[in-house]
């Protein structure tokens, strides 16, 4: 069993989040097309939107539509097929093509949901190596592992601190 903290890097609060909800049928996936991307943005767009609440559906079947393109950077633009609005054009440049699918999916959905997005947040792990553990710090779907720490020692518990860029542990 591996237990996890989540840290937004972006949120005043630390907050709690149920990502179970929609396994157990407590609410509807939001429907959303998506075109436009390809590689690595779109597989970390498809798995951001899924875990945020969204299903992927074709164009007439879509609430929203997510349409743009992955070149120098990732561009996206959002529209409500209901009310027939765009909710935003953004572009999405610096960091790698992943840190900016992960910027896109967290703007679909404050955009749909008016709730901050969960795609740039950080977790926090040990790793047991012989002899001793390290924690490490990775995006939250595990990706971008980084040790934070090189103690040589046993080490446990790492804790994100409510609110701050402070990690503690024993």
């Amino acid at each position: 069993v591996l237990t996890c903290a989540v840290r937004s890097p972006h949120a005043r609060a630390q907050a709690e989040y149920d990502i179970d909800v929609f396994a157990r049928g407590l609410a509807k996936p939001i429907p959303i097309a998506v075109e436009g991307y390809s590689g690595e943005v779109a597989q970390v767009l498809r798995f951001d939107l899924e875990i945020a609440g969204f299903k992927y559906v074709s164009e007439t079947e879509s609430q929203y539509a997510l349409t743009g393109a992955n070149n120098t950077q990732v561009e996206g633009r959002l529209l409500d097929n209901v009310s027939k609005s765009t909710k935003f054009a953004k572009a999405f440049s610096g960091g790698s093509p992943r840190t900016q699918a992960h910027a896109l999916a967290d703007e679909v959905v404050q955009a749909i949901t008016g709730r901050r997005g969960i795609a740039r947040t950080k977790m926090a792990f040990k790793v047991a190596r012989s002899g001793g553990s390290e924690v490490y710090i990775a995006d939250y779907d595990g990706h971008n592992a980084t040790s934070v720490t090189a103690d040589g020692s046993i080490v446990a518990a790492p804790c994100w601190t409510p609110g701050r860029r402070t990690l503690y542990y024993t």
